[in-house]
């Protein structure tokens, strides 16, 4: 499988970057990633684009290999803000976990 890109993944603590995982996307429009400093350590991604949103549907694996599904979302609201939301199967639908809204500033 030929790869396509490699994406780190940074937050920001105390005024610092911290690498918190690292990304491999395939041409498969399938990723995988190794975490560093999250809950979890390994997560499996298959992507695809509604209207104007990234979706991935991903399976996180904490450190004993249990698997946790959820859904990720990057959706453009404007042409300088993107909304990102993780949600997790709940009975009738999906439940927010966690998300925050990304501004352009250049």
């Amino acid at each position: 499988m030929e790869l396509s890109v490699r994406s780190p993944s940074y937050f920001v603590a105390d005024g610092r970057l911290r690498l918190v995982s690292e990304g491999h996307w395939y041409s498969a429009v399938k990723g995988v990633f190794t975490a560093s400093d999250m809950p979890v350590a390994f997560l499996e991604y298959t992507t695809r684009f509604e209207h104007d949103a990234i979706v991935h549907d991903l399976r996180a694996y904490d450190t004993v290999g249990e698997p946790t599904d959820y859904r990720e979302t990057r959706e453009l609201t404007s042409v300088s803000e993107c909304v990102w939301t993780i949600l997790r199967p709940w009975p009738g639908g999906h439940e927010r976990v966690i998300g925050a809204t990304y501004v352009r500033r250049r």
